[in-house]
């Protein structure tokens, strides 16, 4: 149904013009439109204001000379299809003036009353037209809080990935890099170790010790008796065939021999004395170690050089400097035909 024609109707209805069939259809509308309802109490507000304001003259009878004029006056059809009465000039009493200004005022006021109602109702479906856009403005912030929320949520989810990750690879990483510390200080004591005299070496080392304060009894076999002291040790190390090494261009001179005793192996030692200083030796024994390089090391005060070779040990000890060690063991290899 035209919504302008059921407002009209409406109007109509609040003021007792309506026919009966048509009130019941505006009664229908009324009872399933909210703000068909609303307008209608607005009707009903503003007719009483009207009729408050107007009625005591809207009350006052017609007066009788304008009865009288009316019989007078003539009827003339209106476009709309109504009839309107035309009094003569002379027929309008001034009397009636006021009961036709206060019909011009009402009619007017009912005009404009009708046209603030139809305003107010424009002005009503604009503002519900405001607030459906504002909700809707506030569901879709709600929707992309919502979204941002999320997405805040994820980041921070793959944050604490990330965290997790790299705190599982720093500890990984520490565990590998205490494995190779471990490893290194393994090595290093492996390393220690292999520079570290032999047993028997440090027990020959601390035999020399006492037997190189020795001046009469520096030595068992003399060194004049050298082709004894060769065959003699050389049978006792196994059958080594060896010479005794000449270290003179070292400042030593060969003064005898000894045979000592470690864990019940037999010691080959020559001894070696300096024009001015305390004496070198040089001691063999059978080994059934891997071969082994020239190895420095010290033990107190003595400097060692060891070294192993086609299961014997050598060792030159002595008070001499390491260089000046060293150089003396490379010359004595030279004595051994291994």
């Amino acid at each position: 149904m035209d919504q302008a024609k059921l407002r009209e109707d409406l109007v109509a209805y609040v003021d007792g013009e309506l026919p009966a069939a048509e009130a019941r259809a505006i009664e229908t509308w009324l009872a399933g439109d909210p703000q068909a309802q609303e307008l209608r109490r607005h009707l009903q507000e503003d007719a009483l204001a009207l009729r408050g304001l107007f009625g005591a003259a809207l009350r006052e009878p017609v007066p009788t000379p304008l009865t009288a004029a009316i019989g007078a006056g003539s009827v003339a059809p209106t476009s709309a299809g109504g009839t309107v009465v035309e009094l003569p000039r002379k027929a309008q009493p001034r009397p009636v003036a006021r009961w036709l200004a206060a019909a011009a005022i009402a009619g007017l006021v009912v005009g404009g009353v009708g046209g603030f109602l139809g305003e107010r109702q424009q002005g009503r479906q604009e503002i519900a037209q405001l607030q459906q856009q504002l909700v809707q403005t506030q569901q879709q912030d709600q929707q992309q809080m919502a979204q941002l929320q999320q997405t805040q949520q994820q980041g921070q989810q793959q944050m604490a990935q990330l965290q997790l990750q790299l705190a599982q690879m720093q500890q990984q990483g520490q565990q590998e890099i205490a494995q190779l510390h471990g490893q290194l200080d393994q090595t290093q004591q492996q390393l220690a170790a292999a520079q570290q005299p032999q047993p028997w070496i440090m027990q020959v080392a601390q035999y020399h010790k006492i037997y190189a304060r020795e001046q009469r009894h520096l030595v068992e076999v003399p060194a004049a008796e050298t082709p004894h002291i060769e065959q003699w040790l050389g049978k006792r190390l196994d059958d080594l065939a060896f010479k005794v090494p000449d270290l003179s261009a070292f400042g030593l001179t060969f003064k005898g021999a000894r045979m000592l005793v470690v864990n019940g192996a037999p010691v080959a030692q020559l001894v070696y004395l300096p024009a001015d200083g305390r004496a070198v030796a040089l001691c063999i024994i059978h080994s059934k170690k891997d071969d082994k390089p020239l190895t420095a090391s010290q033990q107190d005060d003595l400097n060692l050089v060891d070294w192993r070779v086609k299961g014997y040990g050598f060792v030159v000890i002595g008070w001499e400097n390491p260089d000046a060690l060293r150089a003396i063991a490379e010359a004595s290899q030279k004595g051994f035909a291994l």
